[in-house]
């Protein structure tokens, strides 16, 4: 679950996620499109990836959403209120 927010540092507006973390707050700091070199990402497209480095990262995914889901299911009583499911309401 995280959020998004606008804050003023060094005297510009910056694109904020917020997260909650234990008792505190993970603050990641996004970028606007504008923003990135898109010189870093040119050779990515025509790079290959072998099958079973992408069953790996599937199977890493997989379980990565399942743990997320049932960590939601403990915290609001067995109601799965994702950001992305009450943001449509």
């Amino acid at each position: 679950m995280a959020g998004i927010g606008r804050v003023v540092l060094a005297w510009r507006e910056r694109l904020l996620r917020l997260q909650p973390r234990g008792p505190g707050t993970l603050t990641t700091t996004l970028r606007y499109p504008y923003e990135v070199r898109q010189e870093y990402f040119e050779d990515i497209g025509g790079r290959k990836v072998a099958p079973a480095m992408l069953d790996i990262t599937q199977g890493i995914i997989g379980r990565t959403r399942a743990l997320r889901q049932s960590r939601e299911m403990k915290r609001f009583g067995g109601h799965n209120c994702s950001l992305a499911q009450t943001a449509g309401r």
